[in-house]
C-alpha cells in the first residue's frame, strides 16, 4: 500500500526539491562559464603562439636615433631591431669605418656602400665629415653584419639635438 500524503505535505516536499534545484542551477552555470572561459583563453594563447610576427618592435623613434628608452630600445623607429655598435672611430675612409666598440672593447670594421646613410645631428654627411676619435653608432645591414646600413655621428641618447657650445 502507498502511504497517503496530504496536499500540504505534498506541496511542502515539492517546494523543498525546487529550492534545492534553484540552488544547484546557478552553480552549474557558473562552473560551465568558468570552464568555457578557461578553454577559450588557453585556445587563444595557443593561437597567438603560432602567429607571432617574425620581426618585433624596433628601436629608434621620432626625433631621436634611439627612440623611447635611450640607446638600443624603444617600440618604434630607426634601428629596425638591429643593435648598434657604439664607440669611437679609429679609422675611416670612403669604403670602411673602424670603431672601437664601447661594450666589448674590441675593434669592429664595417664596409660603407652607396646605400649606407650617414647623419650628424639629423643632417646627411659623408665619410670625409667623420674624424678619427668621433663617437658614432653604426647599425649593421640586416643581411650582413660587417656592412654599415646607418652611421650616426655624435649620437646622443636624448635625441638629435646639436650639442651645446660653451662660450
Amino acid at each position: 500500500m502507498t502511504e497517503y500524503t496530504s496536499g500540504e505535505q505534498h506541496h511542502k516536499t515539492r517546494n523543498q526539491v525546487q529550492s534545492q534545484n534553484n540552488f544547484v542551477k546557478p552553480i552549474v552555470i557558473v562552473v560551465a562559464v568558468l570552464i568555457f572561459s578557461g578553454l577559450s583563453f588557453y585556445g587563444g594563447i595557443q593561437y597567438q603562439k603560432g602567429h607571432q610576427p617574425k620581426a618585433t618592435a624596433s628601436a629608434g623613434g621620432q626625433g631621436s636615433p634611439f627612440g623611447q628608452g635611450g640607446p638600443g630600445g624603444g617600440p618604434r623607429g630607426g634601428f629596425r631591431g638591429q643593435r648598434p655598435t657604439f664607440g669611437s672611430v679609429t679609422a675611416v675612409d670612403a669604403s670602411s669605418i673602424t670603431v672601437n666598440d664601447q661594450s666589448s672593447g674590441s675593434s669592429k670594421t664595417f664596409s660603407i656602400t652607396s646605400a649606407t646613410t650617414i647623419t650628424d645631428n639629423s643632417q646627411t654627411v659623408t665619410t670625409s665629415d667623420i674624424s678619427v676619435g668621433a663617437t658614432v653608432a653604426v647599425i649593421a645591414d640586416s643581411s650582413s653584419s660587417s656592412q654599415a646600413s646607418r652611421i650616426l655621428v655624435n649620437p646622443s641618447a636624448g635625441g638629435n639635438a646639436p650639442p651645446t657650445s660653451s662660450n
